[in-house]
């Protein structure tokens, strides 16, 4: 993984240890799995974080962990081509997050009825870390400013 996102992720870690009387229930990072092995380079990126934290709730966005993903592919029935998605997390107004396993982007579904693209979250999945987890864009998923906004405020992240 990036040294950049290990650096925000460990970040956040330490705050969240400094922080247990805040009361944060919408944010959990968890322990990374090193065992994951794939062959698509069009993953990398997204293995590469969950070896570093496998699954992640940062407020209104839910990141699912590798063992989960298998469990979430009925978030995009309706979507042609299914084979060539994996749904890797959802947001609280239950839009799914999606990775095209062509070309490596990340893409946010309203799972209907109907089933409809709602728009590109990045060209990779670190682009998708850096806007809409680590950056202003997480308004544009989330809706409003929750508990995850305000970490990202506290820690000069936005």
């Amino acid at each position: 993984m990036d040294d950049k996102f290990k650096g925000y992720i460990n970040t956040v870690r330490d705050y969240l240890k400094k922080k247990p009387d805040k009361g944060l229930p919408f944010i959990k990072i968890n322990q990374g799995n090193n065992k994951i092995q794939h062959e698509n380079p069009m993953l990398n990126e997204y293995i590469n974080f969950l070896r570093e934290c496998n699954g992640a709730a940062f407020g209104s966005v839910l990141l699912f962990s590798w063992d989960e993903l298998s469990e979430e592919e009925w978030r995009l029935r309706g979507l042609d081509n299914i084979k060539n998605w994996i749904c890797i997390g959802v947001t609280l107004s239950d839009e799914a997050i999606a990775l095209n396993k062509n070309d490596g982007s990340i893409h946010l579904f309203y799972h209907g009825p109907p089933f409809e693209h709602v728009r590109v979250l990045g060209k990779s999945f670190n682009e998708f870390l850096e806007d809409y987890i680590f950056g202003i864009k997480y308004l544009e998923i989330a809706y409003e400013k929750d508990e995850w906004y305000q970490v990202l405020e506290d820690l000069h992240y936005i």
